[in-house]
């Protein structure tokens, strides 16, 4: 059995947050090895109530150069770690990648399976309606190919270990909580913006209900204009840590979610998620932790998906696969479980 396992997933916050099952799975069922993941700083803030034999080597701006990555696998091989699970596949994994192999060392990599990505883009139309294995199954696949078991996967986080949940700042008050995360990076991944304040308007009238409008600082604006609108609509963007984020997330009945990370970061503490799928399905294999199909909402048109991972705009220039969903059917499905 190895005893010390290295992990590799730099980035995006999504992406690590989809790695936490695996890694939480692989590190409670084997508690004698030692697991490290190599992360952003900022990422590893996610791994909340983690298992006490997971730490963390930071993945920093100085890495980011040939001479910085070098001095990273200087790090790295000084733990004398005796396998190596590749999550991320980019070109500066493999470089950590190749130096581990050459000392001999087993290295076993997340595949991206690039001819279903081009049968789901390209394919016939049984091809695009052909859903990918989920990443979060992928990445115990990985795990597999080194020896390591960790099936079947836990299905809720631990409820105690490094790095604490905290306590909810936000008193409960026993109205229904509905989350909101509205953005994406990508448009073509985003419900546009006048129909998401019809969504909003339709929830806060109803009885006994309490939004939540969740983004980064950049968004503030906006939120701060959609929460003047009712006073059971409150803005907590740039408000909290990302552990409080969660805690809050936690304490959700449903979160409406693009194909973004808070999707990730609201399945990983066990919330319902309502999903919108653009220019994105969930054929892809990005749906969120023990999340629903039934609760992915998207239009099911023939040029969808159109990408795996989203794009600056839409090829037709219609957005229609957001703009087909209607902002009643959002809102009913929010409150209908």
């Amino acid at each position: 059995m190895p005893k010390n396992i290295l992990i590799i997933r730099i980035s995006a916050l999504g992406d690590v947050a989809m790695t936490i099952p695996a890694i939480y799975s692989l590190a409670m069922k084997y508690p004698e090895s030692n697991i490290t993941v190599l992360t952003k700083p900022f990422f590893a803030r996610l791994f909340v109530n983690r298992p006490k034999n997971i730490s963390f080597v930071f993945f920093e701006d100085k890495h980011r150069s040939f001479k910085g990555l070098l001095g990273l696998i200087r790090q790295l091989h000084s733990k004398d770690f005796d396998c190596v699970a590749d999550f991320h596949n980019i070109l500066k994994s493999w470089i950590i990648d190749l130096s581990f192999r050459l000392c001999g060392t087993k290295v076993c990599m997340v595949q991206k399976r690039r001819k279903e990505r081009k049968r789901l883009l390209h394919g016939t139309d049984a091809d695009r309606r052909t859903a990918t294995e989920p990443f979060i199954n992928r990445y115990a696949d990985v795990l597999s190919e080194l020896g390591l078991d960790i099936m079947p996967m836990i299905t809720a986080l631990p409820d105690n270990g490094n790095n604490p949940l905290p306590q909810c700042t936000i008193a409960k008050d026993g109205k229904r909580w509905i989350g909101i995360a509205p953005f994406a990076r990508y448009v073509n991944k985003t419900y546009p913006a006048e129909k998401m304040r019809e969504v909003i308007a339709l929830l806060a009238k109803e009885e006994n209900t309490r939004v939540f409008l969740f983004g980064s600082k950049d968004d503030i604006p906006t939120l701060s204009e959609w929460q003047a609108m009712a006073e059971n609509i409150t803005c907590v963007a740039g408000t909290m840590k990302i552990e409080e984020e969660l805690s809050l997330m936690k304490e959700l009945d449903t979160m409406i979610s693009m194909d973004s990370a808070n999707q990730h970061m609201a399945a990983l503490v066990g919330t319902r998620v309502l999903s919108i799928w653009g220019s994105t399905t969930y054929h892809c294999g990005f749906v969120g932790w023990n999340q629903s199909l039934n609760d992915c909402l998207w239009t099911d048109i023939p040029c969808q998906p159109c990408t795996i991972a989203g794009s600056k705009q839409c090829p037709k220039g219609t957005l229609a696969c957001m703009n087909n969903i209607k902002p009643e059917t959002i809102a009913k499905a929010a409150i209908n479980k």
